[in-house]
């Protein structure tokens, strides 16, 4: 049992709703968010050991790019993994969506949104294709989850989010 609360997928076949862009696109924003808010301390520390100079603002700088690198494992497993696994980013969960396959009705999994993650940088690199794809087609999806067979759905919205789904990191 899972000391985290998940949000139930949605029923399967023809029950589930397609989340709509606009609360898909506030999703991303409050993700970007953290991400933001992840990195501003790395940022700081950098510039103050970039204005000190040699010494103490060498080491400074040295920390920021350890903690910049540590902020970069976190959001991947935080924005990448547990949205694989749970279906859901800190967004998704705030705006009531959750990733699923079109197929099973379940979370893609781990190693499912790594390759969503991965999928998705091609297609948005190639003039947002990715994402302004969501817009010409009839189930709302974008062109990464097309090509995956990936949806997102509606459910509960809640403001809980796991940091280890079902109480373990992997």
């Amino acid at each position: 049992m899972s000391d985290f609360p998940v949000a139930p997928p949605p029923p399967d076949g023809g029950g589930r709703i397609p989340g709509s862009p606009g609360s898909r696109f506030i999703a991303r924003l409050i993700d970007w968010a953290i991400a933001m808010v992840l990195f501003v301390p790395s940022i700081v520390l950098f510039l103050i050991g970039a204005a000190i100079g040699s010494g103490l603002g060498a080491i400074l700088m040295f920390l920021a790019a350890l903690l910049y690198i540590a902020e970069i494992v976190a959001l991947f497993y935080l924005l990448v993994w547990v949205q694989g696994v749970t279906g859901q980013t800190p967004g998704k969960r705030h705006q009531g969506l959750m990733l699923l396959d079109s197929t099973s009705g379940q979370p893609v999994g781990g190693s499912g949104g790594v390759i969503r993650w991965l999928v998705e940088a091609i297609t948005v690199f190639i003039c947002y294709i990715g994402y302004l794809w969501i817009f010409v087609d009839s189930d709302k999806k974008t062109l990464y989850d097309k090509i995956l067979d990936n949806e997102v759905v509606n459910v509960p919205a809640t403001s809980i989010m796991p940091i280890f789904p079902d109480g373990k990191p992997f």
